[in-house]
């Protein structure tokens, strides 16, 4: 890890992720892992997840298993079929991963709804790398950080890492304060 982000280690000796109010982190992560699952149980009371790995009812797992209220969490599904969530978090509309626009406005518009500053966990934005060029997702990219950053919002933005070249990764790692390695 580089300035800033640090990953600490919790009485229950479970490494967390901790960032300063408004720092932007990129978080490479191993492909099966679960970032949400290394975050101390804090950051889940004002929390932003752009989920691209699968239901909301994982998101909510991980939230109850750190001791955690769910309905301190808003969800933006990012996923190409229909989800079914009945449950405690805020779930916005799905949107499809080569809709970046729509990500965007939704994240914008889940951001304003918190009246402190948040969390905001993109849990793999590799994602979008498979419906659009890299130049279009780093302007996404760019995008979420900054809106982030002027919220004040502790942004976490993972990337299975082993999928990326070299030159991809550092392009995309410019556009963060930190690096945060959960692998």
């Amino acid at each position: 890890m580089s300035s800033g982000a640090k990953k600490v280690t919790d009485a229950a000796d479970e490494d967390t992720v901790s960032l300063r109010e408004g720092e932007q982190s990129v978080c490479p992560i191993d492909a099966m892992d679960d970032p949400l699952r290394q975050l101390p149980p804090e950051t889940f009371e004002r929390m932003l997840v752009v989920s691209t790995r699968g239901d909301p009812e994982r998101v909510e797992r991980a939230v109850r298993d750190a001791g955690a209220d769910p309905t301190n969490v808003v969800v933006v599904p990012v996923s190409g079929s229909a989800i079914r969530y009945d449950g405690p978090l805020t779930v916005g509309k799905r949107v499809a991963p080569s809709d970046m626009t729509g990500v965007g406005v939704r994240f914008t518009e889940a951001l304003r709804g918190f009246d402190e500053p948040a969390w905001v966990v993109v849990d793999n934005f590799n994602v979008f790398l498979m419906y659009t060029d890299q130049k279009r997702v780093y302007r996404f990219m760019d995008s979420l950080t900054g809106k982030a950053r002027e919220s004040g919002a502790r942004g976490l933005y993972c990337t299975v890492r082993d999928a990326l070249t070299d030159t991809t990764y550092q392009t995309f790692r410019n556009l963060f304060d930190s690096e945060t390695d959960l692998r």
